[in-house]
């Protein structure tokens, strides 16, 4: 079946709506009406699979005053009925997305946001539409599951345990709110470091770079243990905790943490007969115990060699995340808010030293 766009844009966005028919989607362009219940009545017509919003919407025939996170938050709300639950992706210029950002509030109207510029590109419309194609899965899923979390992450009874108890009880309040229950699982499984990592974090834990000439091969031996719930054809995950029980079973050394990158790659290497290269240490670290990554730059690191970002809404399943020094340093402007002031001052001596 052809899935279904609600494209609503306020000026000539021929363009745009054939770049989606391209991508295999079946458009319907509106220009909304100056009533916003007339707007959801409309929208409700389309039948659509998923809402796709420009962010200004005041040039259009009517002129309407409001903009995307109005309509947006009109369908979110828990007392419209008749509404099926579908995802809501925000698209823009590069400005306004930025803006869009500033307010956290807006945040929590749309599954995902995208400056019009990253579909320019075939690289840029390919990822998209593996995003927009795995919001649409999700809510699938999650709707057709009746939010069995163990069908909806595809766990095993004997796997369960992967799974830290207190998620389970974050989301039994979002138990009938499709949107929730998927932003969790995307907030807190696919875009955190904890019970799942990506491929980044897979090569700082192992030491490898990810240029090595048998890359490929060796993430092949993880197979196994690769996420395969929601979202995992748009995010290549794995479980961490299978990883490292991995790591164990293949080498008789439960902590994988303490060993360096030389150390590693050498065991994986001579083990498996792999050509490995291992993964350099970054500009002013001095261990490579790799075990994360930098949050700016991706390059990996130890956490003893990070600078902490500061947040208030680290759960206690997910890791905390770093700044490279040598990234904190370049970027020191516009990180600042979100360091210690003791790193800031840190970061200042180093490059006066």
């Amino acid at each position: 079946m052809d899935t279904k766009i609600c494209y609503i844009e306020d000026l000539p966005g021929e363009s745009r709506k054939v770049d989606f028919e391209k991508l295999g989607y079946t458009v319907d362009q509106y220009d909304p009406k100056k009533d916003l219940n007339q707007v959801i009545d409309d929208i409700n017509e389309f039948n659509s699979d998923i809402i796709i919003m420009d962010y200004r919407l005041n040039n259009g025939a009517d002129q309407v005053y409001y903009d995307a996170p109005t309509i947006a938050a009109t369908l979110r709300s828990k007392h419209r009925t008749g509404f099926v639950e579908k995802p809501i992706i925000l698209i823009s210029n590069e400005e306004k997305i930025t803006d869009f950002y500033k307010d956290f509030l807006n945040q929590d109207l749309f599954d995902y946001a995208i400056k019009k510029q990253q579909l320019d590109g075939t690289e840029g419309k390919e990822d998209f539409k593996k995003k927009i194609d795995a919001y649409k899965e999700s809510y699938d899923i999650i709707n057709e599951t009746k939010f069995n979390i163990w069908e909806i992450l595809r766990l095993k009874e004997e796997e369960r345990s992967l799974v830290h108890s207190l998620v389970l009880k974050k989301l039994e309040p979002k138990i009938g709110q499709i949107y929730e229950f998927s932003r969790f699982i995307n907030d807190n499984f696919i875009y955190s470091i904890g019970m799942l990592i990506g491929e980044d974090v897979i090569s700082a834990r192992l030491g490898v770079s990810k240029t090595s000439e048998n890359w490929t091969d060796l993430l092949h031996l993880l197979s196994e243990y690769k996420y395969k719930g929601v979202f995992s054809n748009s995010h290549d995950r794995w479980w961490a905790k299978k990883v490292e029980d991995w790591w164990a079973d293949t080498f008789g050394i439960n902590n994988l943490r303490r060993l360096d990158a030389n150390e590693r790659v050498k065991m994986l290497s001579e083990k498996f007969n792999l050509k490995l290269t291992i993964l350099e240490v970054t500009k002013f670290s001095k261990s490579s115990k790799f075990w994360t990554i930098c949050k700016g730059c991706n390059k990996a690191i130890d956490p003893f060699d990070g600078i902490l970002i500061l947040k208030k809404d680290y759960k206690i399943w997910q890791e905390k995340e770093y700044f490279s020094k040598e990234y904190a340093l370049d970027k020191i402007a516009s990180i600042k808010p979100y360091i210690d002031e003791t790193d800031v001052k840190y970061l200042r001596g180093l490059a006066n030293s």
